[in-house]
């Protein structure tokens, strides 16, 4: 038959659709010429500021200024927060304009830093690499 989905008259297959934890969504193999299954990729109780704005730095890495990149100017992050490896606070910055966006990393030594970047109760952490 034409709609025999992919298992039974032209061979035994089947399918699984599963999460990045292995938790099941749908299984099968008999059905007819198709079958589909609606998924939400929407991640629950997740700001979407830092998803819609697109944050990335930049040089990474950086000898001296590196640079806060985000995509709506109008709606800046509140504070950026920079940890070293060992989790020590090297910087606290209050962000009230696109000046603030500018990080000078010159008196941090070489080595690899973390840079947390907060708006309102969420938060979001990215690595960067002081040359």
């Amino acid at each position: 038959k034409e709609s025999d989905g992919i298992c039974c008259d032209w061979g035994f297959g089947s399918y699984e659709l599963m999460t990045d934890n292995n938790t099941l969504i749908k299984s099968g193999g008999v059905f007819g010429a198709e079958e589909s299954t609606v998924i939400s990729t929407t991640a629950l109780s997740v700001n979407d500021y830092f998803y819609n704005n697109d944050i990335s730095l930049f040089p990474n890495p950086t000898n001296s200024d590196l640079t806060i990149r985000v995509r709506t100017i109008n709606d800046l992050p509140n504070t950026v927060q920079i940890f070293n490896m060992l989790g020590q606070n090297m910087l606290f910055k209050r962000i009230t304009n696109t000046e603030d966006l500018k990080i000078e990393t010159s008196r941090f030594s070489k080595g690899m830093y973390f840079i947390k970047i907060a708006k309102d109760n969420a938060s979001i952490t990215l690595p960067f690499i002081k040359k």
